[in-house]
């Protein structure tokens, strides 16, 4: 996992402490059972013999009565079981069981004592990690969904946890490391999503399971409820009521850009889109890379859920051509004519706001400013982000007007986490603004026509962008109005 991952899930652990302040059992029952959101849950259980049969039936009924509390259905929590010892086993994947019926009838029907001499936490943690929270386990992970596991032990590990404890959190998966009388702290708190309670819990003996069942199952609504709250304020507030736009990458594959560089491109745009509303209904985004050729990756109507674009977004590979030619010109003018346009899905006449954002070197070998022209003229806000050296008055060709606005640089894109930040909320700052403005234009021409008694029927009216000051036509006449304009047509 790259070293970024590992850094995120700790910012988020730290971050979550903040709301988990509040002692588990003194959270209201009622708040609750209001709570909308729900996890999947893996329980890794120590099979070994330090545990023993007695032991492990009251670990069992320990499952038992935390499922018992719990909304368990296919939409709802999903509930999944290994079992660890020297080796690891699957007792049920998440996708296996989706009523709570279930899953009790096979904890106390058919779920056994594994046994064996060691406990491997750390080959156990890898277990889980391949074979539990993946798509083909039932994993919702790529929707979203929050990842618990619960780790329980009841001995010191007989190998190494850390390196499979980061790689595992590093992945989005919280993890809640249950102790047992011997179960070493140490390893402990390099299992633990977080280093205190409620991610880390130690009993003196197996007896003491059972009456800790109820705040073990409100811990985990209570980190499933937060891990929804700490989402929102990670995405932008502005972000959240930017929730209408068509939105076209532009991403520049050229010899000037290595493997290494590319590849954190793509991470920015996955960071980029996970923040943003997708759905057919909501926010349509497309994407096109750009060098010698133009390679089209998706249209607005390609994909109509996040997973499925972040999905296509990971699968791009790099594929410079060796001249090294950008047709940065050919690329907007492509989705000029390809992208922005109703059959592509574009809603541009609907007055739905239009973004071209171009990730780009800004070394041109055609013409950009006319394509650019062109392209803001029918509506369509430009944003260039340039990286590293780029000079920002070749920028000026392409971006809209004002530069400050449009005009984004990341001068080190592997460590621009505040900067992307800017960046989203900058352009979504320009669709919330584009929305209103349209909204009290069209709400003031529309007021002209009612009031004017001359007029039987109203023309109809489309948005038109000028990189510089923009004009309202309407019957000739012009009107100064700042960043948009309308004409009859």
């Amino acid at each position: 996992m790259p070293w970024n991952s590992f850094n995120m899930w700790l910012l988020k652990g730290t971050t979550i402490i903040f709301f988990l302040t509040v002692k588990m059992h003194d959270i209201n029952s009622q708040s609750i059972a209001d709570y909308q959101h729900y996890s999947d849950i893996v329980f890794l259980v120590d099979g070994s013999h330090n545990v023993g049969r007695v032991g492990f039936h009251r670990i069992r009924n320990f499952i038992l009565r935390v499922v018992g509390q719990l909304n368990v259905g296919a939409n709802r929590y999903r509930i999944g079981l290994a079992q660890y010892s020297e080796d690891s086993q699957t007792e049920f994947l998440l996708n296996k069981f989706l009523t709570k019926q279930e899953v009790t009838n096979h904890l106390r029907k058919k779920y056994s004592f594994k046994g064996g001499p060691v406990a491997r936490i750390g080959r156990g943690i890898e277990f889980v990690h391949k074979n539990h929270f993946v798509k083909a386990a039932g994993s919702r992970k790529d929707e979203g969904v929050p990842q618990i596991a619960v780790i329980i032990s009841a001995t010191r590990s007989q190998d190494k946890v850390e390196t499979a404890a980061k790689a595992l959190k590093a992945d989005g998966v919280m993890v809640i490391s249950l102790g047992i009388g011997k179960a070493v702290k140490n390893d402990q708190i390099k299992m633990a999503f977080v280093q205190q309670y409620p991610f880390i819990v130690t009993v003196e003996g197996f007896n003491q399971l059972l009456p800790l069942a109820r705040d073990m199952s409100t811990a985990i609504k209570t980190i499933t409820q937060k891990h929804f709250v700490l989402q929102e304020i990670e995405r932008p507030a502005v972000c959240q009521t930017a929730s209408m736009a068509d939105i076209v990458f532009l991403v520049e594959e050229s010899s000037r850009i290595k493997v290494t560089k590319f590849e954190l491109i793509r991470d920015f745009l996955e960071h980029f889109i996970s923040v943003l509303d997708i759905g057919s209904e909501k926010v349509r985004v497309g994407l096109l890379r750009y060098g010698t050729v133009l390679t089209p990756e998706f249209y607005f109507t390609s994909y109509q859920k996040m997973e499925d674009v972040l999905k296509h977004v990971k699968s791009i590979r790099f594929t410079p051509a060796k001249d090294g030619r950008i047709n940065a010109g050919g690329a907007i003018r492509y989705i000029h004519e390809n992208y922005f346009v109703a059959r592509a899905g574009s809603r541009k006449q609907q007055g739905v706001p239009q973004i071209a954002i171009m990730i780009t070197h800004g070394d041109f070998n055609d013409d950009v400013r006319g394509p650019a022209a062109a392209l803001r003229r029918i509506g369509v806000l430009v944003y260039t982000i340039g990286m590293i050296g780029t000079q920002s008055n070749k920028l000026r060709n392409v971006a809209s007007y004002p530069p400050e606005n449009f005009i984004l640089n990341i001068e080190n894109i592997g460590h621009s986490k505040n900067i992307e930040k800017i960046i989203q909320k900058k352009i979504c700052v320009g669709i919330v603004h584009v929305t209103s403005v349209r909204s009290e234009q069209t709400d003031q021409l529309q007021q002209t026509c009612t009031q004017s008694l001359a007029l039987h029927t109203c023309p109809k009216f489309s948005f038109i962008n000028f990189p510089g000051n923009i004009l309202v036509k309407k019957n000739h006449r012009t009107l100064q109005d700042g960043k948009q304009a309308i004409r009859p047509h």
